[in-house]
């Protein structure tokens, strides 16, 4: 579904990978452009396994606001299968603030970076997904 105009409230999908417990599960965040978080995705090793990550985002109850999917290039998704399989443009941030975009030119994949993110250019889908992964971490590694 290709962007035609970019709207302040454009839904977002932050995806992150979290180790827990000797297994990596998926956790995203659901933000509406960079102010309002719409909703929390948390997806088991065992279930990305056996549907796979795409699949699982066109179940989700979100799927058909979602206009965009950000996510990190150190985290080791596939950023061209998932633009493929659930046809929502992908952000993928490299390590420096450069940016590859699936699906969406680069720039309008800027124009929407701007949009879904506050004062230091991160998304702010991708901040809270990271936060979220922090706080499980530490939690499960306490006990």
């Amino acid at each position: 579904m290709p962007i035609k105009t970019v709207k302040r409230e454009i839904r977002v999908l932050g995806l992150t990978k979290v180790s827990l417990d000797n297994r990596i599960d998926v956790v995203g965040v659901v933000y509406r452009g960079s102010s309002i978080m719409d909703g929390v995705l948390y997806f088991k090793a065992e279930e990305v396994e056996r549907h796979g990550l795409p699949k699982l985002i066109r179940e989700s109850k979100h799927f058909k606001q979602l206009r965009i999917l950000v996510l990190k290039s150190e985290d080791g998704f596939n950023c061209e299968e998932l633009w493929m399989e659930t046809s929502i443009p992908v952000l993928c941030l490299g390590e420096f603030n450069d940016i590859k975009p699936y699906g969406v030119d680069k720039e309008n994949a800027l124009k929407i970076l701007r949009i879904i993110s506050k004062e230091n250019g991160k998304p702010e889908a991708l901040k809270v997904a990271f936060k979220l992964k922090s706080a499980l971490e530490k939690k499960f590694k306490r006990g």
